[in-house]
């Protein structure tokens, strides 16, 4: 069937071949035959082209040419081997595409392509002219570095170095792997970075003084070489930083029990959010809570709590999740019409907020879950997530300000390379964890691998931690924990993170109750409160009136 748009040109492709043209319309939409509607039979107007290197190995283009008749015409093909002068052509078996790749046996013959023309009134077949004759394949060149890699960025703990290969002779096509080296201030005893391996690399505080190098290795079939960059200048500390947005999940259930009474969720109840931020000594900028999907619940639904958060000067964190609906049928456009009707009101809305759609995707626990022993792959994931994406930005909802928050990861857990949408799909990436384990970790131990490998998968998002907290342990640790990770860490050594949200909830996990909550012991709150009063954290209260349909951009 063909499709039109009134006074544009219909592209018409003929069954089995690998060319399409343009057929003239008319300025109604509508196929116009010549001759007051008397069908014409195609007739070549202007033979068949090959372009492309007559060399075995090379692959040759067939066009057309002109032809009139009634549209719309269809074309086939049927590459021939002739002799050196053009004669005696026989027809190739298969060789019935638009293009043709050059075999051996056609070495010191010519190449023709014969094109058939085909409409409802019949059709008419014509030859090209003959390629020039086929001659051998070029010997492979391995590799040869002839202007040596450079590094772009500033030198500077926090931002982004750039490796460019440098220039390379050799027969293409041609791969380039890097290694990041660590070395001295002059550049020399250089040590390789475990794991640096990306085109981009970003120093941390540990890299203070030091230079680098970039080592690229350039290969093709023919073998492969190594050229290695001059070094930078030395790392400097990372400069003084902004404000970044912070908050919390606030449960009302926590409270009930530590206090006694009657306490619901923020944002639903003032009473809970007003006691948090009275514990922590500061209002929160950021406000996390949940949303049911489009197809249990539109917009509409939950848009006075979505004011409630605005008018408090707070930003909203929407976590969303599909549930058990198999992330294929999202992808096929099941849910369309619930999707479209929740991004129409979103965008009515227009004020912006966060999405943060079936987190930690890269492991098994929740439905979406994208695991072995899940129903999703890693590919659904992604075909729902861009299916979704693309519904709502054509509704023009650009105010939904789109978090792809993975866990942090860990041994069977989906890579996330296999997981992430795409830059254009994502507004800001994330991530979930907590020190929780049998033993108290680090914040660093904890975060840097899957901070480093966000910078690395899209280092130009900035990054939330959506879910953060630890448990007590002995006495005094949860403290020490907790002012080491905001008042040393997320300023000093994890620049990218923008957004920091605490996970306030005395959780139960397996029958066992993990006090995640900032009040599980008087030093746990007395450490939270002195560490978010820096200035480094955000207050809210001013964030009302953010610009319509635009997506949150971290604070300036």
């Amino acid at each position: 069937m063909l499709v039109g748009v009134v006074g544009a040109p219909l592209l018409v492709v003929g069954i089995g071949a690998a060319y399409a043209r343009p057929v003239d319309t008319g300025a109604a939409g509508r196929s116009v035959p010549a001759g007051g509607g008397r069908t014409r039979p195609p007739t070549n107007t202007a033979p068949p082209t090959i372009s492309g290197t007559p060399q075995i190995g090379q692959t040759l283009t067939a066009s057309p040419g002109s032809w009139s008749g009634t549209a719309p015409i269809s074309f086939s093909f049927q590459w021939t081997r002739c002799d050196s002068t053009g004669a005696s052509c026989s027809i190739l078996a298969g060789a019935t595409a638009a293009t043709y790749s050059i075999v051996t046996a056609d070495q010191g013959n010519t190449l023709r392509v014969v094109v058939k023309a085909t409409n409802n009134a019949g059709s008419a077949s014509a030859q090209s002219q003959p390629s020039g004759p086929v001659t051998a394949a070029s010997a492979a060149a391995p590799p040869s570095n002839t202007s040596p890699p450079t590094i772009s960025g500033a030198a500077q703990v926090g931002q982004t170095l750039t490796a460019s290969p440098g220039a390379w002779s050799g027969t293409a096509p041609i791969s380039f792997a890097y290694q990041w080296v660590r070395c001295d201030s002059s550049g020399g005893s250089c040590t390789s970075v475990a794991s640096a391996t990306a085109a981009t690399y970003v120093p941390v505080s540990g890299d203070a003084g030091s230079t680098f190098r970039v080592n690229v290795t350039a290969s093709n079939t023919a073998g492969q070489a190594s050229a290695r960059s001059a070094q930078t200048g030395s790392i400097t500390a990372q400069a003084s930083a902004g404000s970044i947005y912070w908050g919390a999940v606030i449960d009302g259930s926590t409270y009930t029990y530590l206090y006694g009474g009657s306490y619901l969720n923020a944002p639903w109840d003032s009473n809970t959010w007003n006691l948090f931020e009275s514990h922590a000594g500061k209002a929160t900028s950021v406000i996390s809570w949940h949303n049911d999907p489009p197809w249990v619940h539109d917009f509409h639904y939950f848009q006075g709590t979505y004011e409630t958060v605005r008018n408090r000067g707070d930003l909203s964190l929407i976590s969303m999740d599909t549930g058990s609906v198999p992330l294929r049928d999202i992808a096929n456009g099941v849910y369309d019409s619930s999707i479209t009707t929740w991004a129409q009101e979103a965008k009515a809305y227009g004020h912006p907020f966060f999405l943060r759609l079936d987190w930690e995707m890269n492991g098994s626990w929740f439905p979406w879950g994208t695991t072995s022993t899940n129903q999703n792959t890693a590919a659904d994931y992604v075909a729902a997530w861009r299916h979704m994406h693309d519904l709502v930005q054509k509704a023009g909802a650009t105010n939904v300000t789109w978090v792809w928050c993975p866990n942090l990861e860990f041994s069977g857990g989906v890579p996330y390379g296999q997981l992430y949408p795409g830059d254009a799909y994502v507004d800001w990436t994330g991530l979930d964890g907590y020190n929780k384990g049998s033993q108290s970790a680090s914040f660093a131990s904890l975060y840097t691998k899957s901070y480093t490998d966000l910078l690395s998968l899209a280092p130009g998002k900035p990054i939330m931690v959506a879910e953060i907290s630890s448990k007590e342990y002995a006495a005094g640790v949860k403290a020490s924990w907790t002012t080491d990770a905001l008042s040393t860490q997320l300023p000093q050594q994890f620049p990218r993170i923008k957004a920091v949200v605490w996970f306030n909830w005395r959780f139960n996990e397996n029958g066992s109750w993990s006090d995640y909550e900032i009040e599980s012991s008087s030093s746990a709150m007395q450490a939270f409160h002195g560490a978010i009063g820096s200035p480094y954290y955000l207050a809210g209260g001013g964030l009302a009136n953010l610009p319509l349909l635009a997506p949150i951009q971290p604070p300036s």
